[in-house]
């Protein structure tokens, strides 16, 4: 019943607007100048009433003014020259407005400081980033990466050393919501977390959201990461390669039609894989060769149609590769036998998107894609004597993939309410696991087997509505609420998630902010670290292993400082409750089993999490940067684990402080360096040992003994390891040459060499005592990149 009552509400309020006409709507595109490109929270206001808006990430704003002769409205984004354009008032009005980039002007009007981006929006806990900010930070192999820049902010931990992991203030890995073009991301990391899939040549902007979720997302209970790819430069050819330690990169946008049509297509790969694999090969005189390997393909298309309409067409496949190939030489030359070993994985995904304006106060986006991953191993061996010959092939699958609709509306009634609402539907199909096995001699099957778990089908559609309400000049409100109805083995289920975001303005360089969002995830994640590199299996929620839920209490302050704008304090309180979280019970997973993705869960835990976090930004001049603290707590509790006590979670750190430094030395050098501390992590240490009969288990390492000694922990992540710090360190210099430039990037990672673990192990020492030892993966190591644009 309530489903129903939703949707009518949903078709009530799409055809309200045409009753409301109280004031005139100035709306349009924000771009750049130079290539086209849609500026996401550019400025934009009245500059007689100082009554302004934002573009949203589309570069689109709409901005009501009073129906008069006239109007003068303004624009302005951070690095670019304000602009002014006037417009008759008396009837609605669609303008195009184009920023050219330029030196900020230091004096800004003291009343237009009324509109400062974030003082007046209702969204808490918001990062927002542009992804070039990665291309000048140091990092890990000179490997620019967006996900990493996140971790050096508050409320967000990574995983292990250079990985690129999130975990949002206690949440998992799997908890967060990683959308390109509005797509789902499965799998974020290359390399095993080394290296995102995010390749910044290709991405526009980044919004990463902790706390007071909108009602339009949903299925994570940490955070949203909505990452937008460029659409294409479309007024000229652009370009340019990146050579790094690890990969090399390469990307190409240019118009199609101008000022009508563009595209951008860009490409990266390992480079070292390359040279290795050839050595081995040379080395072997052709009979063996391996290696692994990364690539991803980002494209996209977008066309104007006319006013009212605009086309967009995104794709993006990755992959992680592990091959390993062998011949096997024998003394008859009639004889030959080869192995082929191949363990991939990764995402493929598309999508169409049509953004309509049905008047001057709605539009729409409409969303339809194909989100899939997939991890595969394959082994085959191949004999050939004389006539006969014979292949034995195996392979496991496991993959997930989603077919996706959304219709995202937005509706300005008046100049107090603004409605969000719209549909959100996906079909999900699960292969946990599945086992394939054949042997063929002579091109005759002789033996074909298929085994594993059944594909599993769950429908969800999902309807939200949410009205941004102004109640007088200093209180915004902005509720919400969002229905998911989704099957469980025949069952459907209703899940209402609602949301709230207040913004009480209290004077004209201050807000306070508070949100309250209830979530909840159908979708879970196992990770196998007993394969050759770490797997994720993701699998649905079952009748016996239900969805996971959060409800989080965020309240914030926000404070600018000088009428300039140049320093900006963030201050944020949260409180996470997470019920019916899931956890491993092994560390490994062995893939040959059917039913293994259940057998190796514990589900009914329950989970808190809270904390405070400070962030000061400088933001203009020749030096700027932030300081960022967090001090939080993280504990977790399972009936089954621990003998159902309280435990902190793995990545439960007290204290976490971020310094980054930016300064532009000149035109062509500018120097950054990172600085960052962590409390040790929780670990599990032993707390007796005891011997077993090793003989049993048939264990081939300990053939000559009968006994060796297991280890038992009494106590979950009751160890912590010592506190990790870290400095990083590196120099941009950039030259023209030709129609381009070229950049060269020098630096060092841990630049005072830190002993930080990577990870912890029990061995023996001299004395053949047992100690805990810790194994340092990174220590000061240098960095290189060249880069050429054009």
């Amino acid at each position: 019943m309530r489903y129903k009552t939703l949707l009518f509400l949903l078709i009530l309020f799409h055809g309200i607007h045409g009753f409301c006409q109280e004031s005139t709507v100035v709306s349009g595109y924000v771009t750049d100048q130079e290539t086209g490109e849609f500026l996401v929270n550019a400025t934009v206001y009245d500059a007689i009433t100082l009554k302004g808006t934002l573009s949203n990430k589309y570069g689109y704003f709409t901005l009501l003014v009073n129906p008069k002769d006239s109007a003068t409205i303004a624009f302005s984004y951070v690095g670019y020259k304000g602009f002014q354009i006037t417009v008759g008032a008396q009837k609605d009005t669609l303008v195009d407005a184009t920023l050219e980039k330029g030196i900020e002007i230091e004096a800004v009007n003291v009343n237009a400081f009324k509109i400062n981006t974030g003082l007046n929006s209702v969204e808490t806990g918001i990062i927002q980033m542009d992804a070039r900010l990665a291309e000048k930070l140091p990092s890990l192999f000179g490997e620019h990466d967006v996900l990493k820049v996140l971790q050096l902010m508050p409320g967000v931990q990574g995983g292990k050393e250079g990985t690129g992991g999130l975990y949002v203030r206690g949440g998992s890995s799997d908890q967060n919501l990683i959308l390109l073009d509005g797509m789902p991301v499965f799998n974020a990391n290359h390399l095993g977390g080394f290296v995102s899939v995010f390749n910044p040549a290709s991405i526009n902007y980044m919004k990463l959201c902790k706390s007071g979720f909108p009602a339009a997302f949903g299925g994570r209970l940490s955070s949203i990461l909505d990452i937008q790819m460029k659409n294409g430069n479309r007024k000229e050819k652009s370009g340019g390669y990146t050579f790094g330690t690890l990969t090399g990169s390469y990307f190409y946008e240019a118009p199609i039609r101008k000022d009508t049509s563009s595209f951008i297509i860009s490409c990266r790969r390992t480079v070292y894989d390359l040279v290795l694999s050839a050595y081995n090969f040379l080395s072997t005189e052709g009979q063996s060769n391996g290696g692994y390997s990364i690539w991803d393909v980002n494209l996209k298309y977008n066309r104007k149609l006319n006013n009212e309409r605009r086309l967009y067409f995104s794709f993006y496949k990755g992959r992680d590769i592990l091959y390993r190939k062998n011949a096997i030489l024998s003394a008859d030359e009639n004889a030959k036998s080869t192995s082929k070993y191949r363990n991939y994985w990764g995402n493929s995904i598309a999508s169409l998107r049509l953004n309509k304006r049905y008047n001057s106060k709605t539009s729409v986006d409409y969303i339809w894609g194909l989100s899939k991953y997939e991890y595969v191993i394959r082994n085959e061996v191949k004999n050939k004597e004389n006539y006969l010959t014979g292949k034995i092939q195996r392979e496991f699958l496991s993959d997930m993939s989603q077919w996706i609709f959304k219709a995202n509306f937005e509706s300005i009634i008046n100049s107090t309410h603004h409605f969000s609402y719209g549909v959100n539907s996906a079909l999900h199909w699960f292969n946990p696991v599945r086992n394939e096995y054949s042997i063929i001699e002579n091109q005759y099957a002789i033996t074909d087997s298929v085994w594993g778990s059944k594909q599993i089908s769950t429908p969800e559609i999902s309807l939200y509505f949410s009205d941004q309400i102004n109640i007088n000049e200093k209180v915004k409100l902005d509720a919400g609420l969002r229905l998911t109805n989704f099957r469980i083995e025949e069952k459907y289920r209703i899940l209402p998630e609602p949301r709230i975001n207040l913004n009480y303005r209290f004077s004209n360089n201050a807000a306070l902010k508070f949100s309250y969002a209830r979530m909840s995830q159908l979708v879970h994640l196992v990770s196998a670290n007993g394969q050759a590199l770490p797997a994720d299996f993701w699998f649905p929620s079952t009748a016996d292993i239900g969805p996971e839920f959060s409800s989080q209490w965020s309240l914030g302050m926000l404070h600018v400082f000088q009428k300039q704008q140049i320093y900006k304090l963030t201050f944020d309180l949260y409180y996470k409750r997470m019920t019916n979280l899931l956890e491993q019970k092994t560390a490994g997973v062995f893939l040959g089993e059917s039913n293994i993705w259940q057998q190796q869960i514990v589900s009914g835990g329950i989970g808190k999490a809270y904390g405070a976090e400070i962030l000061l930004e400088k933001t203009r001049g020749k030096t700027t940067g932030w300081l960022a603290y967090t001090i939080s707590k993280n504990e977790r509790r399972f009936a089954d684990l621990n003998n159902g006590n309280w435990y902190p979670f793995h990545y439960d750190r007290r204290h976490e402080l971020t310094l980054v430094f930016k300064h532009q030395l000149n035109k062509r050098l500018d120097f950054n360096a990172v600085w960052l501390y962590k409390s040790g992590e929780a670990l599990s240490l032993p707390s007796s040992k005891y011997l077993i009969n090793v003989q049993q288990f048939g264990a081939e390492d300990f053939a000559f003994d009968t006994y060796a000694e297991a280890y038992y922990s009494q106590s979950k992540n009751d160890f912590r390891a010592p506190a990790y710090h870290r400095l990083d360190i590196n120099i941009n210099r950039t030259r023209e040459r030709g129609n381009g430039k070229v950049i060269w990037t020098v630096g060092l990672y841990n630049a005072y060499n830190s002993a930080n673990a990577f990870y912890y192990y029990l061995a023996r020492n001299n004395q053949g005592e047992i100690k805990l030892h810790a194994l340092t993966l990174f220590p000061v190591m240098p960095a290189i990149s060249y880069s050429y644009r054009f």
